[in-house]
């Protein structure tokens, strides 16, 4: 976990110092490009670097794929719309972030209920048991939460 948090900080400063520096000195499309050279080399040095995995037999938890994916969706919809406008109007009320944010507790509910009973889960309530990785967890996305968009500030 300390080698991703380095990883994550790292990689944030230090994109955020070369996007700058590529928007002022080439052009912000240049920007577009950098991931290309990077995808290239880690496509390259994949075979070389990374062991076959284990294959396991199982079937596509599709159910959880959807209702995960839809609940996500939703409620990254309804928190983006839920914002204050300039003029300080809340828009909490408004009835599709409502719609959104209790269609995302819907679906989040149910992908919780097939998790359980799936055969080959997507998010395996194993892992959620584990009081160490699952704070870790939460700590990460506290950390996202309050670290980069102080970037930007």
């Amino acid at each position: 976990m300390g080698v991703y948090v380095a990883m994550s900080v790292a990689g944030g400063a230090v994109g955020l110092l070369a996007g700058g520096l590529l928007t002022t000195y080439a052009s912000w499309r240049w920007v577009l490009f950098v991931n290309v050279p990077i995808g290239l080399a880690a496509a390259l040095a994949a075979p070389r670097v990374l062991s076959e995995s284990r294959r396991q037999r199982g079937r596509f938890d599709l159910p959880g794929a959807i209702t995960g994916t839809g609940g996500l969706g939703a409620l990254v919809y309804g928190l983006s719309n839920a914002a204050t406008t300039p003029d300080g109007v809340s828009n909490w009320v408004d009835a599709k972030v409502v719609a959104s944010l209790v269609a995302s507790v819907a679906l989040l509910g149910v992908f919780t209920v097939i998790e359980a009973r799936s055969e080959n889960p997507l998010l395996p309530p194993r892992l959620l048991r584990d009081r160490d990785r699952t704070g870790a967890n939460l700590i990460m996305v506290c950390v996202g939460a309050v670290f980069f968009p102080l970037l930007f500030s």
